[in-house]
């Protein structure tokens, strides 16, 4: 039980201090750009995750969804690799944060056969272990609570249907067939 807090403890003061030299380096980068400074030292520092692990982002079908979701539970590196990951993402507000990363992770068309829930015979996303992930990366830079995220990624997941729809019709329209 205390190596787990303790584990919680170190992950979440890893992010905070991450979020800091993320902070700290768009601080540099403005600086540098106006005294028209080509190199920033700090970009070396930081730890970029590449997105060889990610290739599969975003999910293309339930099943990725399940292999992801156990291989970020088992695998404390890939966990950690995630979180990295997802604090990346960006975002003003915890809303805009939480909308960016599920855009990376999910795809509409799946995202449209996901509900938080699982209602209506849709495939229940708010119990994975990669949102409870998503959820702690998010709450380093946007306190909040579960309720609060769930209702945000509630939300999104309702909505996929239709930005499914406008995506296939922008595809139509783009590339009309003779």
């Amino acid at each position: 039980m205390y190596s787990r807090d303790l584990k919680k403890y170190l992950e979440g003061t890893f992010l905070k201090i991450f979020n800091m030299l993320e902070s700290i380096q768009k601080e540099t980068n403005i600086i540098a750009k106006t005294n028209r400074v080509d190199q920033n030292p700090l970009q070396r520092c930081l730890p970029i995750v590449k997105s060889t692990h990610f290739d599969c982002l975003p999910f293309e079908s339930i099943e990725e969804i399940l292999e992801f979701d156990l291989k970020v539970a088992i695998d404390d590196i890939f966990k950690s690799d995630f979180m990295i990951f997802v604090s990346q993402c960006g975002g003003h507000t915890k809303k805009e944060n939480i909308i960016r990363v599920l855009k990376k992770v999910f795809g509409n068309k799946i995202a449209q056969e996901c509900s938080w829930m699982g209602f209506r015979q849709n495939f229940r996303v708010g119990s994975l272990k990669l949102m409870d992930i998503i959820r702690d990366a998010i709450n380093v830079n946007f306190p909040g609570t579960e309720k609060e995220f769930g209702e945000i990624a509630s939300e999104w997941f309702r909505l996929a249907k239709q930005r499914y729809m406008r995506e296939q019709k922008k595809e139509t329209t783009q590339n009309p067939t003779i």
